[in-house]
């Protein structure tokens, strides 16, 4: 997908990749995008905004942006419906936490735009160190389901596709039990087969670096997906992901190890938050998200 470009029969370009704005100019999109959330925005507003929109899909506005050291990166904004929830600054203490716990993310950054609010600025992963485009499918391409087969398909299955189409199975898959456990100790509710992909590489397809890791503290509804037949996704449990160990090329004493690991990095959470400056009374409000029974009990794993 990131290696695709449309092209007019006129052999113009149907999009371009200079229609991006610069990091400096953040408070006039960020300006922008609230007029136009309001109903407010003028002609000029939607004209500034469709240059500059990005495409890659989700429900959150977004911008393209051109970084410092001249990197193409994609800006998800504040939304008005995230309430007290700063959850752009909460995506990127996932995001560190995921890095800490030996998993590969975008290169991102969170910029505070004000006391309760922050902007992510997440380089295009499928681009490289040049600005050539990388190919990319997601994990709904490579496993073959539509909208409708979305919740049937489980973590112990995308194995197999992990198994048949990567470059470095093991490595890959290794990775990929990690993110689960990831994903599973810190409630991502953003956890979709759009939100899995595989890169290509001089040597084929690889697993995409984990990228739209949004941890909650709502929990029984979730847009997670299982772990294995055995698991409800709406009350999962790690103990799941260890049964399923022999999936992902691990001995249940490895499995448990890792899950220990990722689950050490995590209890690192409220530092995390606060490091990044997010306020004291949304860490305590998000405290439900990182479990202590749950994170206890897979760290009782090491």
């Amino acid at each position: 997908m990131g290696a695709l470009r449309m092209r007019a029969p006129d052999g113009e370009w149907l999009t371009s990749d200079t229609a991006v704005a610069g990091l400096h100019d953040l408070d006039e999109v960020l300006a922008v995008t609230s007029r136009y959330e309001e109903h407010r925005a003028t002609d000029e507003d939607v004209a500034y905004l469709s240059g500059i929109a990005t495409s890659p899909g989700g429900a959150r506005p977004k911008a393209n942006v051109m970084t410092d050291s001249g990197r193409l990166a994609i800006a998800k904004l504040p939304h008005s419906k995230d309430g007290n929830l700063d959850t752009e600054g909460w995506e990127a203490v996932a995001l560190t936490l995921a890095q800490r716990a030996g998993i590969r993310t975008a290169h991102f950054a969170a910029r505070r735009v004000s006391s309760d609010r922050s902007i992510l600025i997440s380089e295009r992963f499928d681009r490289d160190e040049n600005g050539a485009r990388r190919g990319y499918i997601s994990a709904a391409t490579a496993l073959g389901i539509g909208a409708h087969d979305d919740r049937r398909v489980t973590y112990e299955e995308f194995a197999d596709t992990i198994a048949e189409l990567s470059a470095d199975p093991v490595h890959d898959l290794h990775e990929m039990f990690r993110r689960i456990a990831l994903t599973v100790l810190i409630n991502n509710v953003d956890d979709h087969w759009r939100n899995h992909g595989f890169l290509r590489s001089d040597r084929g397809w690889r697993l995409a670096p984990a990228f739209d890791v949004n941890p909650s503290p709502r929990r029984g509804t979730t847009m997670s997906r299982a772990i294995s037949d055995q698991d409800d996704p709406a009350h999962r449990a790690i103990e799941n992901l260890l049964l399923t160990a022999g999936s992902y090329t691990l001995k249940p004493d490895e499995a448990a190890a890792i899950i220990g690991d990722v689950a050490s990095k995590i209890a690192e959470w409220p530092a995390i938050a606060l490091g990044l400056g997010i306020a004291e009374e949304q860490v305590s409000a998000m405290s439900a998200a990182f479990d202590a029974e749950h994170l206890g009990r897979a760290l009782s794993l090491r």
